[in-house]
């Protein structure tokens, strides 16, 4: 899997994401932080209760 800002990706897609994710740090800081954890999680998908644990809140949080 090639990553953004690799050979082959557009430079437009990490300018997208770098503007999206400032917009989202300044407004909303703690879910931006939640944002930039998401992907420590193993596997191609995250449930609701993985990502409390990952926010540091109990599993049934949602």
């Amino acid at each position: 899997m090639q990553r953004v800002g690799e050979p082959g990706r557009p430079k437009a897609v990490r300018a997208a994401f770098d503007l999206s994710y400032q917009r989202l740090a300044d407004a909303k800081p703690e879910q931006a932080r939640l944002f930039r954890l998401l992907p420590t999680a193993p596997g191609p998908d995250l449930s609701i209760s993985a990502a409390a644990v990952l926010d540091g809140r109990p599993e049934s949080a949602g």
